[in-house]
């Protein structure tokens, strides 16, 4: 590769008002694509694939077409493109429903499917035959003592390129290039070690650090050569996938690097997110892995002290999302549990409000150690979320019920109470159990989505899948 002049914590800004000119106009600042990328360089691009919603759930396509066709004029001779998707879902679904492998192939690339669930439309599925797939799929890393096994085209790339479509997200104001890039590995491998519930809540630093720790291990094993945290359309209010607070707000901006923790303290920067809450990035510098101060981030192409893009995070209070005939009533919440209510309820806002609109009786849901105490009728549907909740309101008034016979009173149990289990739940299994709950005849919505669920992101696919994680 020619003698690179961008120092790893140089960061480029470049503004625009389409796409492509924009990311031409980066690759102008770094000096070229041939600054990154050599001739005969086999090129792994990282990209946005957490679920089959399309974007701006998952990485402009735009700005894909574009890359690629820049990498290939650098002379690389192999361009991969992928990612692994969230807990039981599989890469050859997700490609499937938004067309991508004949995309790519189009542009003289290819889809990288990182779990092999290509496949698992093979009709007979041998166990050893797995076995030698798997063995010849990945390698194991041992990172701080952890096992890990990373597909061996991440290990084996000339470079990586990491292409991150940032949108407000829960636990880090907006979706990291480093939050990203853990997905280069499997959900088995991204889960933290496991704690008890009452641990996560009573020992949330503690629980945070876990979960930071896993992020970073997972970059280091390779770290990415070039970073771009797409801004250009940022969906704010609600993220990082589409809900019915999401609004998709163009900013024209778009942010590059060499050194992910320089890039994502910039955007972090530039959405106005006090330093207070850099914490992943400071962990990350204190590991040797970026720069997280903003002094010593040099920027280059746009003035960023003129750049003001007032983006609308996402709300910190799970009682601030006002879902139809639901009263949400929160404790506290450790990191996994915050995250799935805060999904759980985006979704029955975004999908299941004619639903809820026709439900006869009110609905309350509780989350956390300590939720409020609150009075509650007796035909109340009540939905206890995780497992400390469980916990917490075993002794609470409305599990029982005060019955009337004749002069007596008596205290019956309360039937109208969902317990949703996990810490944190499975949202999957929740979806199964709300219907379970309330009938398909009174969530047809709910009922629909769960048919396509099990008929096609899940179904037979899924079963493969199983088989597939335990082989090793």
């Amino acid at each position: 590769m020619q003698n690179s002049n961008t120092a790893p914590s140089e960061v480029y800004i470049s503004k625009g008002s389409e796409l492509s000119p924009c990311l031409a106009n980066l690759m102008e600042r770094v000096g070229g694509i041939r600054n990154i990328i050599d001739n005969g360089d086999t090129v792994f691009i990282k990209f946005n694939l957490e679920l089959p919603n399309g974007f701006p759930a998952t990485t402009n396509l735009e700005l894909l077409k574009k890359l690629i066709e820049l990498i290939k004029d650098a002379g690389a001779e192999a361009i991969y493109l992928g990612s692994f998707p969230l807990k039981e879902l599989t890469v050859k679904n997700i490609a499937h429903s938004l067309g991508l492998e004949s995309l790519f192939n189009s542009l003289g690339a290819k889809m990288a499917y990182l779990d092999n669930s290509n496949y698992f439309d093979k009709k007979k599925i041998d166990k050893e035959k797995l076995k030698h797939i798997i063995k010849e799929s990945f390698v194991e890393v041992d990172v701080r003592g952890n096992k890990i096994k990373v597909p061996k085209l991440i290990i084996d790339s000339d470079k990586i390129i990491l292409v991150n479509q940032v949108n407000v997200d829960p636990l880090f104001n907006c979706r990291l290039s480093l939050t990203n890039y853990s997905f280069i590995v499997s959900n088995k491998y991204r889960k933290s070690d496991p704690s008890t519930s009452q641990e996560n809540v009573l020992y949330p630093d503690r629980i945070k650090q876990m979960y930071f720790s896993r992020i970073l291990d997972i970059f280091s094993i390779r770290k990415p050569d070039f970073i771009i945290n797409d801004l250009f359309y940022v969906l704010e209010g609600a993220g990082p996938f589409n809900f019915r607070d999401s609004n998709l707000k163009k900013t024209g901006i778009l942010i590059a690097g060499r050194d992910a923790i320089s890039v994502d303290t910039i955007t972090l920067k530039l959405l106005n997110v006090s330093e207070d809450n850099y914490d992943l990035l400071v962990e990350a510098e204190k590991r040797g892995l970026g720069t997280s101060s903003p002094s010593e981030i040099k920027t280059l192409g746009a003035d960023i002290e003129k750049i003001n893009l007032n983006i609308k995070k996402c709300v910190s209070s799970l009682e601030d999302i006002q879902v139809m005939n639901l009263r949400v009533n929160s404790g506290q919440l450790c990191y996994g549990c915050f995250k799935n209510a805060y999904y759980l309820l985006n979704f029955l806002k975004t999908y299941m409000f004619k639903d809820l609109k026709y439900i006869k009786y009110n609905n309350s849901f509780f989350a956390g150690i300590n939720p409020p105490n609150v009075d509650l009728p007796e035909d109340e549907n009540i939905l206890i979320f995780g497992d400390c909740a469980i916990k917490i309101t075993k002794d609470k008034d409305f599990r029982k019920i005060k019955k009337k016979r004749f002069k007596k009173t008596k205290l019956r149990k309360n039937e109208n109470i969902l317990e949703i289990s996990g810490c944190p739940p499975d949202l999957f299994k929740t979806m199964n159990l709300l219907l379970d709950y309330y009938g398909k005849n009174k969530f047809p919505i709910l009922n629909i989505v769960d048919l396509l669920n099990r008929l096609y992101l899940k179904g037979e696919k899924d079963k493969k899948l199983k088989i597939w994680e335990e082989v090793e």
